[in-house]
Parts: structure tokens; C-alpha cells; sequence
């Protein structure tokens, strides 16, 4: 695993109706190894939240966000998908794509998992910021989220979106997270509202040929 990383590939979405089992076979043997055979992506994770939609989140961590122009990722991605990829996200509902780089104004501290296997992990969005504001958004991460207990990382991407930017926070911790802190009106930042906040948990082990081995009690 890369003691680094300096980007990150998110996706959420739901499964095709009535087709969880084939959604989890096609992300397990097909979507996930791909993308981990490819040179960069340092991660490639899976998590579910079974309350609310979007279930599924997929984490790719990068080296850096040029793999994502590599030929190895295009010669798999957009109009080279899979037959299966394309009928299975055909189907798929709530699907949002993120692809942004690292704030510089928070710790590098490691790509997902870099000390032990997440029990939760917290996503906060923040969509359609007409101009940077990666100081406000660290700040909000530093105060309202990295002193919860139980958190041992968090870090903050940006990526250009539609002529503006958008922002995807990732806390990882070793215990459940309390449910006073998924409101998305506690990560207002000036006018940029937050637009979702979700806890997620890692697909169990038997759904999820690609989970992170229990490193937990060697973790620093």
C-alpha cells in the first residue's frame, strides 16, 4: 500500500433493482480488480450504507489524479466499459462520480486504511463551490471532525466541477459514529451549503473479495 496518496476516485450509487447479488459479483470479480491492477491506484475499497441511498461508496485512492488520464484507465473506463459494467450501471440509481486531489491544508497521514481497517467511515459533500475554499473546508474538518472519538484519520479532496468545485471529506474510525453528526447544516461553510452527509460501513468480508485485511492491532 502507498504510504501516500494525493488523490482520490469516489462513486456511490444503488444497485439495479432486485440485483444486489449481481451489483456485489460484478464489483468483487469484475469493477474492483481492474482498477487494482492498475499502476497509481494505491486503493480500491468498498462500503455500504444498508439505511439510506445512495448503499454503495467505492474508494479509489491515487497516486496522484494524471492515472486518471493514464492508458491503462482509459482503456477501461467511459466508452471502453465492459458490457457488464455498462448494463450494470445502466441500472444503477443515485450514481455520483468524484474525482479530486488532496487539500494541502490538512495532514497527509496515508490513503484509506493506512491505520487499520475503518469499523465507519464518515463522507461529507459539499457540491458547486464557485470558488476554491480549501482553508474553510479544513478548518471544518479540523474542529468538527478529526477531535470525535474514535477518529484516527480525515482528509479533504477538491476536483473542478461544471465550472466550479467540489469537495468530498473522508473520516475514518474505529468506532460507530454518533448520529448528532450526519446533519449536513453543522458543515456550512460561509454561503457553500453541505450537500450529503453519510456513514458508511466496509461490505462484509464474504460480499467483498477485496476488504482490507484486520491490521488494527498493529496500527500506529
Amino acid at each position: 500500500m502507498s504510504p501516500s496518496s494525493q488523490a482520490l476516485l469516489l462513486t456511490m450509487m444503488d444497485a439495479p433493482r432486485g440485483c444486489d447479488a449481481e451489483f456485489n459479483d460484478w464489483a468483487n470479480l469484475e469493477h474492483i480488480p481492474e482498477r487494482k491492477g492498475i499502476a497509481g491506484f494505491a486503493t480500491a475499497l468498498r462500503f455500504e450504507n444498508e439505511l439510506s441511498s445512495p448503499r454503495y461508496l467505492a474508494i479509489y485512492d491515487l497516486d496522484d489524479i494524471s492515472v486518471l488520464k493514464s492508458p491503462a484507465y482509459l482503456a477501461i473506463s467511459g466508452s471502453n466499459l465492459s458490457a457488464w459494467s455498462k448494463r450494470i450501471l445502466a441500472g444503477a440509481s443515485a450514481h455520483w462520480r468524484f474525482a479530486g486531489s488532496r487539500i494541502a491544508a490538512l495532514p497527509d497521514d496515508g490513503p484509506t486504511g493506512a491505520k487499520g481497517p475503518p469499523s465507519e467511515l464518515l463522507l461529507i459533500v459539499w457540491r458547486g463551490a464557485s470558488e476554491r475554499c480549501d482553508d474553510a473546508i479544513a478548518a471544518i474538518l479540523q474542529t468538527l471532525v478529526a477531535r470525535l472519538a474514535g477518529v484516527v484519520q480525515v482528509r479533504g479532496f477538491v476536483g473542478e466541477s461544471n465550472g466550479g468545485f467540489d469537495y468530498v471529506a473522508i473520516a475514518e474510525s474505529t468506532q460507530a459514529f454518533s448520529t448528532d453528526i450526519i446533519r449536513p447544516e453543522r458543515y456550512a461553510v460561509a454561503s457553500l451549503a453541505c450537500d450529503l452527509v453519510r456513514v458508511f460501513s466496509p461490505v462484509p468480508a464474504h460480499r467483498d473479495m477485496n476488504a482490507l485485511p484486520d491490521t488494527t492491532v498493529n496500527a500506529q
